[in-house]
């Protein structure tokens, strides 16, 4: 059987420090929200980071997810032949329409094969140095690529 003193130091919610008398509610109450205080002083930038950190990893984790799918192989392996040598938007056309990819997954291929692109506004820039068509961008809207 335990001893009382034992049980009293198991618990937290009274934080005895040596040679000092049990805080007081008022103290508690202070302590705690100074502790608040200082984790929203840290508020903007810090949890925007922190955010942003935790964002990306699960897009990370989501393209690693996409990349071990038959379908995301199939795209990764397609668009890597297709940078392989010199294309124009008529072959890029081809090939999106035929893997039937949207967007996001569109992008994580091309992470994943080594392709140059750039997100501008709606559209992808393709910046990928065997790209022929250098000004023409593509988009993905209501389920087809276009031409932007």
């Amino acid at each position: 059987m335990k001893k009382l003193k034992e049980i009293l130091m198991e618990s937290y919610a009274w934080e005895k420090k040596p040679g000092k008398p049990l805080p007081t509610l008022a103290e508690v109450q202070a302590e705690y929200e100074s502790k608040m205080k200082e984790q929203s002083g840290q508020t903007s930038w810090d949890m925007i980071d922190k955010q942003m950190d935790a964002e990306a990893a699960a897009e990370i984790e989501n393209a690693k997810k996409f990349a071990n799918t038959p379908s995301g192989m199939r795209a990764i392996r397609v668009i890597k032949r297709l940078i392989s040598k010199p294309y124009t938007y008529d072959r890029l056309d081809s090939v999106l329409q035929s893997l039937k990819l949207d967007k996001q997954h569109f992008k994580y291929a091309a992470d994943a094969a080594g392709m140059n692109y750039r997100s501008s506004g709606a559209g992808i820039a393709i910046d990928d140095e065997n790209y022929l068509d250098p000004d023409v961008s593509i988009d993905y809207i209501n389920g087809e690529w276009i031409v932007g």
